[in-house]
């Protein structure tokens, strides 16, 4: 868990310090470029020893920052990351994972920095990094001179659009006006970051542009590019990342979607979004991430295996079931994946939804069905159009946690398409536990839904004991050898775990391995 500093802090720390490489985030754009090479160029005129590390090149729009890039001429005694939100953000180009795995400092405004370094200073009012940088380099006794002040503005001009994106504050005007007085080059760098795009920048806007598609009557804006126009293309990545912003400046639109392929054959999704709409719904109904990070990869453990065969048999045969085993074994990724994967099947995670109003019109909103009319009509309208799916599925994770009168409603529902859809109910020892103390006291419901469920509490882990840590330990070791950073001990990770698949993906994403 990372320490929490104040501006005078950071720039104490930063003063009392040597050899210090600052690492930039992969795909790297103006604000960790700018935010990098001003400290660099600040802690030179304090006599330190630095240098700039990246796991991309540094593009060539940004090249007169001029930051001396590492090489190795120094062993690093103090690491710190400028613009960088987590650890799966820093790349694996340039032997960054070796110095990326333990990170003293970070300086970052992103809210959802996973404090991964030992001790952070965190702003997320800031437009920029950059906005903290500033203050930063002030607080460390170091004027501002004109090519400290153009790596700043790069950082504050090019997170803010130019200052266009509501993210910008009067005191992200402030800093740049601060800037300018200290001798940045204001129009120069308009000009070269805003107004000269290179001729493949421009081709791959061409072919964007003619797989533009208009959908909820002119309301949401998609392009795409594929993988093969991409490279087609020679087109830088940070070229690429300023082709979001495309869709959403058409007039009329409000949601502006952009697909690009990444190398595996999966499609990135960045989501932008006018004033007054929620980008955050959107992502999650989408089922994609705000941030750049690295995808998490789906392994086929026994339990996603054996619950994967669980969910196909009872959706083929609309059949129900129940699967309930300890906390933190994958079931519910194996679930979310077999919902992705399946045409209309609906993941629920009742711990959000645990009335009865808010179970069904959930289940309704994710068949695409209206939601908000009276409540008796959406699950009519719910009921019924089930009955006219092919091989529907709802999966109930954390059933446990529904009340008592959401547990009656399933069982109607269930009555109103039995035969026709498949109805599975996940949860751990106290789902199980739940049932069986209804079950007890003759609790009207809970009989017929065991019943329902094959009279059956199917589960994967073996008993208390050396095989069942033998099981769990295995789990682990696969999921930490597919996703660690290359240099990294995945081994220890896993027996850090002690089997939690949850805490291997902490130990992971937040770097608590080190």
């Amino acid at each position: 868990m990372t320490e929490p500093l104040s501006v005078q802090q950071m720039a104490q720390r930063l003063k009392s310090a040597d050899n210090i490489l600052i690492l930039c985030h992969k795909n790297p754009d103006g604000d960790t470029v700018g935010c990098g090479s001003a400290l660099y160029y600040a802690l030179k005129a304090l006599d330190k020893n630095a240098a700039v590390l990246c796991s991309d090149t540094i593009p060539a729009r940004y090249a007169f920052t001029n930051a001396h890039l590492f090489k190795g001429e120094f062993e690093p005694e103090t690491v710190v990351a400028v613009d960088v939100a987590g650890l799966q953000l820093f790349g694996e180009g340039n032997g960054v994972p070796r110095y990326s795995r333990h990170v003293d400092l970070c300086i970052d405004h992103h809210a959802g920095n996973n404090g991964y370094a030992d001790f952070t200073l965190l702003d997320e009012s800031a437009a920029a990094a950059a906005e903290l940088m500033y203050r930063v380099i002030l607080e460390m006794g170091v004027d501002i001179t004109p090519h400290i002040a153009d790596c700043l503005y790069t950082g504050v001009a090019t997170d803010t659009g130019c200052f266009r994106f509501s993210a910008t504050t009067a005191n992200t005007h402030l800093v740049a006006a601060k800037l300018i007085e200290a001798g940045c080059h204001v129009e120069e760098l308009n000009t070269l970051l805003f107004d000269t795009k290179p001729r493949a920048r421009m081709e791959a806007e061409r072919i964007a542009r003619n797989h533009l598609e208009y959908y909820l009557d002119g309301r949401c804006a998609l392009i795409y590019l594929t993988r093969d126009e991409i490279e087609q293309t020679g087109v830088d990545p940070a070229d690429l990342e300023e082709l979001t912003s495309l869709p959403i400046s058409i007039e009329g639109v409000k949601v502006g979607l952009t697909l690009r392929q990444q190398p595996g054959g999966s499609y990135r999704i960045s989501v932008r979004t006018a004033k007054g709409v929620d980008a955050c719904a959107i992502a999650r109904r989408l089922g994609v991430s705000l941030d750049d990070g690295a995808e998490w990869k789906i392994v086929k453990t026994p339990t996603f295996e054996y619950l994967t065969s669980q969910l196909e048999l009872c959706r083929a045969k609309s059949l129900s079931g129940m699967f309930c085993d300890i906390p933190n074994i994958g079931k519910t990724v194996a679930a979310q994946y077999h919902a992705k994967t399946h045409k209309n099947v609906v993941y629920v995670d009742c711990s959000q939804v645990k009335t009865k109003q808010r179970l069904v019109r959930f289940i309704a909103r994710e068949f695409g069905l209206n939601s908000v009319s009276r409540y008796a009509d959406v699950y009519d309208d719910l009921v019924f159009y089930l009955r006219t799916l092919d091989h529907p599925q709802i999966i109930l994770d954390e059933a446990g946690d529904l009340v008592y009168e959401a547990f009656l409603e399933i069982k109607a529902a269930w009555n109103g398409t039995e035969g026709c859809c498949s109805w599975y109910l996940m949860g751990a020892d106290g789902f199980k536990a739940k049932l069986e103390r209804g079950i007890e006291f003759k609790t009207v419901g809970f009989a017929e839904i065991r019943s329902r469920c094959g009279d059956k509490y199917n589960s994967i882990t073996p008993p208390e004991g050396d095989e069942r840590r033998k099981f769990l330990l295995g789990q682990a070791m696969m999921i930490a050898q597919a996703n660690t950073p290359e240099g990294t001990d995945f081994r220890q990770i896993a027996r850090r775990s002690n089997g939690s698949l949850r805490r291997v993906h902490s130990l992971i994403t937040k770097g608590e391995e080190v």
